[in-house]
């Protein structure tokens, strides 16, 4: 039985002067969860020559989690020859508990101290497993 599935990540297009490439790994449409924290995982890039701080989860506007864009991505880097892009990972599980039905986690690039950059939109429902199971009563 899972507890939240994935119903939509909604890709923003941010400017290529703050965020020049990223891509979500996870989590992806129709992906479930069993407990009460959702994977988020990728990586991002900013211009040659600039740094991504952290990879920070909204809701609402306010900010409910953050994690460096920092691990190690030897794929990324071998893909755009770019040195800077080998440590341009982020992984973090985010806490769902709270999170009403209908609202959106929004992950946002912090391209320098305060500055956030909105990069894509995900959206879950709860699973209501009781809701279409029928009970019987003997």
């Amino acid at each position: 039985m899972s507890i939240y599935r994935i119903t939509a990540v909604d890709i923003r297009q941010p400017e290529r002067a703050k965020v020049e490439r990223f891509h979500i790994d996870a989590p992806v449409v129709g992906a479930s969860a069993d407990h009460f924290a959702l994977g988020i995982r990728g990586w991002a890039l900013a211009p040659a020559g600039r740094r991504l701080k952290t990879l920070q989860v909204l809701v609402n506007g306010r900010p409910v989690a953050s994690t460096p864009v920092d691990q190690l991505r030897e794929d990324v880097e071998r893909a755009f020859g770019r040195r800077d892009a080998r440590n341009s990972g982020y992984a973090h599980n985010v806490g769902l508990v709270g999170l009403l039905e209908g609202q959106a986690l929004v992950l946002a690039a912090e391209c320098v101290v305060g500055e956030l950059v909105p990069l894509a939109d995900i959206r879950c429902e709860r699973e209501r497993p009781w809701a279409t199971a029928q009970r019987h009563i003997t």
